[in-house]
């Protein structure tokens, strides 16, 4: 079978467009990491006391977390430590103290363009990217 001159256009145009779709369902479903970093750093104006000072980690997020801020529609998850954000965690320790935590809350940075807070249990509260950058 002799291969006509636009067929090779037409399989490279299905290619491109199978490849593009591909990576479009890999971006809402696949699993990319999470730079809170350059999510707050590339922010105009930004307070420079909310952008990390530590490689943030989701190692001691537990999956059941994980997938608690899934289902709320956001993706990943960062937790926020005295290393990461010293100023951030220390007047989130005093908070805890004054509603009567005898051990601040786990306190973890969601990535997500609506400005809001969740308390995901009594051990566990997530705040927005978009919060801090207001």
């Amino acid at each position: 079978m002799a291969l006509l001159a636009g067929s090779s256009v037409v399989w490279m145009a299905a290619s491109n467009f199978a490849s593009s779709v591909s990576q479009y369902v890999h971006g809402l479903f696949g699993h990319q990491d999470f730079s809170p970093e350059q999510a707050l750093a590339s922010t105009p104006n930004i307070d420079r006391h909310f952008i990390p000072r530590a490689p943030m980690s989701a190692e001691n997020i537990d999956v059941a977390t994980l997938n608690t801020l899934g289902r709320m529609g956001l993706k990943r998850g960062k937790e926020i430590t005295k290393a990461t954000h010293p100023e951030l965690y220390s007047a989130w320790e005093i908070m805890s103290k004054r509603a009567g935590f005898a051990q601040p809350p786990q306190l973890i940075l969601a990535e997500s363009k609506t400005v809001n807070a969740l308390t995901l249990s009594r051990e566990e509260v997530a705040v927005t990217t978009s919060l801090l950058k207001i």
